[in-house]
């Protein structure tokens, strides 16, 4: 029919798909995505063009968005699932077709701004769509990961409206999300830049959500103390932080405290210092990690796991795990283990299992615990392990874990029969490692092996020269 043709019919069938398609909880993103398509084809020449690819990049959008928070949600619940491996699959798919629709919302926003720029009613009517294409544009790109070039939409926006005080709901997700892209970047410096724009400006800051982002840009860029400097200012303004006397009345009733940006900051402090660590060497390295036990210290004091003997652990099972692991740096084996231990009972379905028993095992091996470390140690499977040559390190270890035992019969009881049977143990448990195809690995146990039949027949052969 001509009237198709014409604007009243083409703005009436933008108004049919919001209504019909893009209103209320159950929103039909798909077929208002296929209906607006058809309408660039049928309306090419219609004043109202640039409005359809307005209303056609804005639900590409919202449909990644959609798109993303669900795979999100998969990834969340893949975290606590022992089915992560199907669920994380499902959320890398959404992402993917979140991405997809990113990059079509960027394309359709550049061809409404064209597609503006030619209409009749350009300059003249409508100016806020024009504005929700211009900044929005940048966020679709911000989304799909192109970062660069969304911080150059961003630019462009900021050059074109920066002085527009009708466009301020649109400027500070611009600057917090410049500070972004350029943490994503690695471009700390322009971070902390947006970031500081962002707080003078005193835009909202919510749980001082950009004032945490300021301080991780500057543990970005290694600034140690400065970074450190303001998550202790965030520590000092979050209202949450617990007094000692309500750190008590809260271990009295059983009862955690609440955790606001205060406990982040705290726990970022301990991270920072361990961080640091790692980028020196020897003594220095020593002291900065103690240095990091003492700020994990610090963050059990305000948030502790529980009474009595749990009260200097934090209540946080990640900061109990690399306290565990610094302990094993510093040669606390006891420490070690025990926060190996309490990091297990409190994740039991962790992910990366094997790596922790592993850990736990040689904790255990190291303060000369051998029972224990065989217990640990023996739970290991191939699934557990991130690879074979995992596996195969955790079979070399236990082996080594039922040597120390074999060692610790003969030395303390004398005991020949079970000095004997614990070698035979871990000559089996070095055989086994042949299923890991590994021919490193393979040499290496089977080197260990050959020992043990030397010394099973060095004490045959004895035997045998000593009877009368």
């Amino acid at each position: 029919p001509v009237e198709e043709k014409g604007d009243s019919s083409h703005l009436a069938d933008i108004r049919l798909i919001n209504a019909y398609y893009l209103r209320g909880p159950d929103k039909d993103y798909p077929e208002a995505i296929r209906r607006f398509e058809n309408m660039v084809n049928r309306y090419p020449e219609s004043g109202y063009a640039y409005l359809t690819l307005y209303y056609f990049a804005k639900t590409l959008e919202e449909y990644g968005d959609e798109l993303t928070a669900e795979a999100g949600r998969l990834r969340r619940e893949a975290a606590a699932s022992s089915s992560a491996d199907s669920l994380l699959a499902q959320a890398r798919k959404l992402e993917d077709k979140a991405r997809d629709q990113y990059d079509q919302s960027v394309i359709q926003y550049n061809k409404a701004i064209s597609a503006r720029d030619s209409s009749k009613y350009v300059d003249t009517q409508n100016e806020r769509y024009l504005k929700h294409i211009i900044f929005h544009r940048g966020h679709s790109a911000f989304k799909k990961g192109e970062y660069r070039l969304a911080e150059d939409y961003y630019r462009q926006a900021i050059e074109r409206y920066g002085s527009d005080n009708s466009v301020e709901e649109y400027k500070p997700l611009v600057i917090e999300r410049l500070g972004d892209l350029n943490v994503r970047l690695k471009n700390y410096d322009q971070a902390v830049k947006h970031y500081m724009n962002y707080l003078n400006n005193a835009y909202e800051n919510k749980d001082m959500r950009v004032t945490i982002k300021l301080a991780d840009a500057y543990l970005g860029r290694f600034s140690w103390d400065q970074a450190r400097d303001w998550y202790q200012k965030i520590i000092k303004n979050d209202p949450l932080t617990p007094t000692d006397a309500q750190v008590d009345n809260r271990i009295r009733s059983g009862q955690p405290s609440p955790k606001g940006p205060g406990f982040l900051c705290l726990k970022r402090i301990a991270e920072s210092h361990r961080r640091q660590a790692l980028t020196l060497s020897f003594e220095e390295r020593a002291a900065k990690m103690n240095d990091a036990l003492k700020a994990y210290r610090d963050l059990a004091e305000k948030y502790p796991l529980g009474p009595d003997q749990d009260r200097d652990l934090p209540h946080d099972p990640d900061s109990i795990r690399s306290m565990a692991q610094i302990h094993f740096e510093l040669e606390n084996y006891d420490q070690a283990a025990r926060c190996f231990e309490k990091f297990l009972e409190l994740k039991p379905d962790y992910l990366r299992q094997g790596l922790l028993l592993y850990n736990l095992g040689q904790s255990y091996l190291k303060s000369a615990d051998f029972d224990k470390a065989i217990a640990k140690l023996s739970q290991i499977t191939l699934e557990s392990m991130d690879n074979p040559t995992q596996y195969a390190d955790a079979l070399i270890l236990l082996g080594q874990a039922f040597q120390n035992k074999a060692n610790e019969f003969l030395n303390v009881s004398g005991d020949e029969t079970l000095y004997t049977q614990y070698l035979l143990r871990a000559q089996r448990t070095y055989n086994r490692v042949a299923i890991t195809n590994q021919p490193g690995k393979i040499q290496e146990a089977n080197i260990m092996s050959a020992a043990i039949d030397s010394i099973l027949r060095s004490r045959a052969e004895l035997a045998v020269g000593g009877a009368p």
